[in-house]
């Protein structure tokens, strides 16, 4: 595993470890997920568009 691996792996631990501690991981309605879905796609198609430009430069 390269030291980026690594380091996503354990962010992605240390998120995982908060959620529970947190209890963020609540019952949501339909509605909510739904919500959920759309903002998680949008915010994932402006991080593509963001490195999109990072490349480029």
């Amino acid at each position: 595993m390269e030291n980026s691996e690594i380091a996503t792996t354990d962010l992605r631990q240390r998120a995982e470890d908060e959620v529970r501690v947190k209890g963020r991981s609540a019952c949501l309605s339909e509605v909510d997920v739904r919500a959920l879905c759309h903002e998680l796609e949008v915010h994932q198609i402006e991080l593509e568009l963001q490195n999109k430009e990072l490349m480029q430069v």
